[in-house]
């Protein structure tokens, strides 16, 4: 593994891909964006204090505090509910929830963020922080919340991406996680849809994989890889929506006085629902193939 530090605008791309701005076609209309929630006693648009959707006094708070009980508006907690942990997740100790003692100085949430899903009058909202997502249908009235422990990567908590109704009544949250250091980034993706009360993943993926190689042609080639494109088609399967998915991936060759720009690779895909197995399938051989050799596996 070459020891050359990934260039600093392809990790900006990175770090932006924290909450990765998503192309969309037809269908940007159905899909909503996630947006980052600031703590503090400030309000307006991005505050965990602002309502949701403007119909509603509904905040992303109270739904953190569905499972944060004490969680407060500068984001400070001491307690964590129950909580079911996904496969793989980081602490599945954790459901069994946690408790700081009065005498030890609160946890600090950080890097939480929200969206919300419409579909008619219809409207559900997802937040995610401390490595729990909560869902909740906001409007017409708050009706049932359910929660998911979904941090698999130490590295720093998930965030959301976007959402989409994936079937009638049945909306989907984007679950962005993992890391970066000098050499590589990781990034995984998880699908979690909130029918009849209760959160379950749909689908795990893609993987990504960005890093920095020797090559012949240069003194090292930098991939980064990014989740461009992931939206509802209008088919469908057992009822549930075919989502197309785009991965990308650009490159440049380095060498001590130049920076090239190489030829961008694109990964196309389409899940589709398997009602036997109650989750989505499909993916890219080629990209899993392609991260499998790059990482030695």
């Amino acid at each position: 593994m070459s020891s050359r530090k990934l260039p600093a605008a392809l990790l900006a791309t990175l770090a932006a891909g924290a909450l990765p701005a998503l192309a969309m076609a037809q269908e940007a209309p159905a899909v909503s964006q996630a947006e980052p929630l600031a703590f503090g006693d400030g309000t307006g648009p991005g505050s965990v204090s602002d309502p949701l959707v403007p119909e509603a006094r509904f905040t992303a708070l109270h739904l953190l505090q569905r499972q944060f009980s004490d969680l407060d508006a500068q984001g400070r907690w001491r307690t964590m509910l129950a909580v079911r942990p996904i496969d793989g997740a980081t602490m599945p100790e954790s459901g069994a929830g946690l408790s700081q003692s009065a005498g030890d100085p609160p946890f600090e949430m950080q890097g939480a963020s929200s969206l919300v899903v419409r579909e008619g009058r219809t409207v559900w909202g997802f937040a995610l922080g401390g490595g729990v997502l909560v869902a909740d249908q906001v409007l017409p009235v708050p009706f049932v919340s359910d929660a998911l422990f979904v941090q698999t990567d130490p590295g720093r908590e998930p965030v959301l991406g976007h959402g989409f109704a994936i079937a009638p009544g049945v909306p989907a949250a984007l679950v962005v996680d993992g890391h970066d250091n000098a050499e590589e980034s990781y990034r995984s993706h998880s699908l979690v849809a909130f029918a009849r009360g209760r959160l379950s993943p749909v689908y795990e993926g893609p993987d990504l994989y960005s890093a920095t190689f020797p090559d012949k042609g240069c003194e090292a080639r930098a991939h980064a890889q990014a989740l461009s494109g992931m939206h509802p088609l209008a088919s469908r399967h057992a009822g549930r929506a075919d989502i197309a998915v785009t991965v990308t991936e650009s490159a440049e060759c380095l060498s001590d006085d130049s920076v090239a720009p190489l030829p961008v690779k694109t990964f196309r895909f389409i899940l589709k629902w398997d009602a036997r197995r109650g989750a989505y399938r499909g993916g890219s051989p080629a990209l899993d193939a392609l991260n499998d050799r790059r990482r030695g596996e």
